[in-house]
């Protein structure tokens, strides 16, 4: 009879898949301020500076919201 681990027969086999993300994003956060606490009032992604910039100016020119572009 062999002695030691009863599992030493099976293997466990693990794959480590390492993945880098190289695409950029904009994220642009609108934001309700006031005297006592603020308050995200939305938030959204863009794929470029354009049309997150398009996004904020339309929001600044329709509302008293502010708003951040955040590159991703």
């Amino acid at each position: 009879m062999k002695q030691g681990n009863k599992n030493s027969e099976k293997v466990d086999k693990t794959e480590v898949i390492t993945m880098q993300a190289t695409k950029t994003y904009y994220k642009v956060i609108v934001l309700r301020i006031d005297a006592f606490e603020s308050e995200i009032v939305d938030e959204r992604h863009f794929p470029n500076v354009m049309e997150a910039m398009s996004f904020c100016d339309n929001i600044n020119n329709t509302s008293d919201y502010t708003t951040f572009t955040v590159r991703m």
